[in-house]
């Protein structure tokens, strides 16, 4: 883990400034709900999105997520949450939180193969710049919503 989260400090040195040259340079008004339950991966994703001018809301689990965004006053613009969690998944949280907002993009994150998708993935390991492009992507109105789903299906997490 250690290792990890050192690389990922090297990453992020070398690459984000390259990346934030293509991000607004003033702050985004949107705010997104990062769901995963590595912490080290949650952080670092928290880091990268506030330093490209994302607010950003952050659960390790399904039902600090749901907790998360009823008490949030504002509006969430994107779901960004991992496949693969312990107790309720990832696309069940989804499921959730478009019967409150289904208009809320959604951009699910897996690392493992075996998550068969039928909607957009961000594949983990991904970099700064692929996770901005993709997070870009789906605030600005190309994301998965209750409307579009088609589906995903994801084994259950084992702790």
């Amino acid at each position: 883990m250690h290792v990890f989260v050192h690389l990922c400090e090297v990453v992020h040195d070398l690459h984000c400034k390259a990346a934030m040259a293509s991000t607004p340079s003033k702050k985004s008004t949107k705010t997104i709900l990062v769901v995963d339950d590595e912490d080290a991966i949650r952080s670092m994703i928290g880091i990268v999105l506030r330093q490209g001018g994302y607010s950003v809301l952050e659960a390790a689990d399904c039902e600090t997520a749901e907790r998360t965004y009823r008490r949030h006053r504002g509006r969430i613009d994107l779901l960004l949450t991992d496949v693969c969690l312990p107790g309720p998944n990832g696309p069940e949280l989804a499921a959730a939180l478009w019967e409150s907002q289904p208009d809320l993009p959604v951009l699910f994150m897996s690392g493992l193969p075996e998550a068969e998708a039928h909607v957009p993935v961000l594949r983990k390991p991904f970099g700064v710049a692929e996770l901005l492009h993709r997070v870009r992507t789906s605030v600005d109105g190309r994301g998965q919503t209750a409307s579009g789903r088609s589906g995903i299906h994801a084994p259950r997490a084992v702790s």
